[in-house]
């Protein structure tokens, strides 16, 4: 038996977040605790660690933009909070 020691995410830069939600949401939970490796769709490159920051910095700027649609600063203009 031979066994992945990484959880592979192979993803469009396009569709970032959706993809990435619908992958995590896919998978056993017994991958998701391996190490993660990222890929680009259309991309060439080897994940030695650059790949999966770059995603991460993605990532987080996509669910931080205020304009994303995921908040809302109906509280006040100086608060934040999820939509």
């Amino acid at each position: 038996i031979k066994v992945q020691p990484f959880y592979e995410l192979d993803i469009e830069r396009e569709h970032l977040v959706e993809q990435t939600l619908e992958k995590i949401k896919q998978a056993d939970p017994k991958d998701i605790r391996k190490r993660l490796r990222v890929s680009f769709k259309g991309e060439e490159g080897l994940d030695a660690g650059g790949v999966t920051k770059e995603f991460f910095q993605l990532l987080s700027e996509e669910l931080f933009d205020v304009h994303s649609g995921l908040w809302t600063d109906k509280y006040g203009d100086d608060l934040n909070w999820f939509n």
